[in-house]
């Protein structure tokens, strides 16, 4: 029944921490190499967070246990640290990181083993990650007005926001079933989430027909066009606004 909070996301050479409080308001601090983005309860009972980081340098993602042990596992390359972190449907942890001159979506297991899978190109200000109703992780790309989805073998499909300057910021699942964002002046709503695409000329698999890799990108991120759409209802004051959230389109 505690709650835990990170101590903010600057740089610091003296580390950040990550605080502990009880229902009787007792605060206990524990320090961590830098200062902390986002923070989670995992499903292995441990907290999960991000960590800052100095530009170019090494990039890790936390966990502390309810006693208040610290494990930092490391991420491939150097980057600007990670932003938000969330428990997937696989029992693994995602977060979102701007390596250098890139941007990934990753996950690490509960024994700290990471593999990461390369966003669209100018993909930075990843600031929402959820799990979503449909069995993957979503996350927004506000500086392309973007919000991605990716499953979990790592194929990732991007989808454009029709209103411009939207810029996706936060993220998360609502009690309606909905993945619900919100954006600088309007919160927004993500309506008939679809499945990762499949082709329909696609039998089912047989020994003589084994199944074909989906085709939105793996590791390189890649979407493809698809007759899936998404529906997102822009609320702003008391004029709802709809709109449709399209592919897009670098190849198959």
């Amino acid at each position: 029944g505690n709650m835990w909070i990170n101590a903010g996301h600057e740089t610091s050479a003296t580390g950040g921490k990550i605080l502990k409080i009880t229902t009787g308001g007792v605060v206990t601090a524990y320090a961590i190499s830098n200062g902390a983005y986002g923070i989670t309860k995992g499903p292995d009972g441990n907290m999960w967070f991000g960590i800052g980081s100095s530009s170019n340098a090494t990039n890790y993602i936390g966990k502390i246990t309810t006693g208040g042990v610290v494990t930092e596992y490391p991420l491939p390359g150097l980057g600007d640290g990670t932003s938000m972190v969330a428990a997937g449907p696989d029992g693994n942890m995602w977060y979102l990181r701007a390596p250098t001159n890139a941007a990934r979506v990753g996950k690490v297991t509960p024994s700290g083993v990471v593999s990461e899978y390369n966003i669209t190109a100018g993909s930075f200000s990843l600031f929402g990650l959820a799990a979503g109703p449909d069995g993957r992780v979503w996350f927004t790309e506000s500086a392309l007005n973007m919000v991605g989805a990716v499953d979990m073998s790592g194929n990732i499909t991007e989808y454009s926001i029709n209103n411009v300057n939207t810029s996706p910021i936060s993220l998360a699942l609502g009690p309606d079933g909905n993945l619900w964002f919100t954006t600088p002046t309007k919160i927004g709503k993500i309506t008939n989430t679809p499945q990762s695409p499949v082709d329909p000329d696609d039998e089912d698999p047989t020994p003589t027909n084994p199944p074909t890799a989906p085709r939105s990108g793996k590791i390189i991120g890649a979407a493809v066009a698809s007759i899936a759409m998404i529906s997102v209802i822009i609320l702003a004051g008391l004029e709802i606004k709809k709109s449709h959230l399209e592919k897009s389109k670098s190849g198959k």
